[in-house]
């Protein structure tokens, strides 16, 4: 995946400075760079958490329904929540799903990855998600709705992940 970066160019003589490596050639194709954030500093070998709590565990969930019992409470909880990193909302900018319509097509005009496509790269680039297991049990959300390899923890596996690795990032 290639993306139009114009801070890449500068980022990647900074990644081979971190990690030893030797820039031999700096090029672009069709004007677009690589760069993803998280796997920008799991490739430069951080031990990278990403931890999801509250309304940041919507972007894992899986975007088709999981068979899973759940209390009146839950199931409404289920049908207010976005199904999946597709589906989030661009908070106060959604204007009624225009501004979403806006970025998705911004995003797909200069080859950006979409957050499905992000958390797919993440995973297979080392990054660890982790969702809040308090916030699962406080929204409903059972782990069949959550997407594979996804990991539950709580404060202590935030805090612990936090104070090991190099870089953390908070959703």
């Amino acid at each position: 995946m290639f993306r139009s970066d114009p801070a890449f160019s500068t980022d990647i003589g900074a990644w081979c400075h971190s990690t030893g490596n030797t820039l031999v050639e700096l090029g672009r194709e069709n004007g677009n760079y690589k760069a993803v954030i998280a796997n920008g500093a799991a490739s430069m070998g951080s031990d990278v958490p990403m931890f999801f709590t509250f309304w940041g565990i919507n972007a894992l969930r899986r975007p088709k329904r999981a068979a899973v019992n759940k209390n009146l409470i839950e199931k409404m909880f289920g049908w207010m929540m976005p199904r999946g990193a597709d589906k989030l909302k661009l908070s106060k900018l959604n204007m009624g799903g225009m501004g979403l319509a806006m970025v998705k097509g911004i995003m797909r005009k200069k080859n950006v990855p979409s957050p499905p496509e992000m958390i797919k790269s993440e995973q297979k680039g080392g990054v660890k998600l982790v969702v809040c297991s308090m916030s699962m049990d406080l929204m409903g959300i059972k782990r069949e709705e959550l997407l594979d390899g996804i990991e539950e923890g709580g404060v202590a596996t935030y805090l612990c992940r936090a104070e090991v690795g190099n870089v953390n990032l908070f959703l």
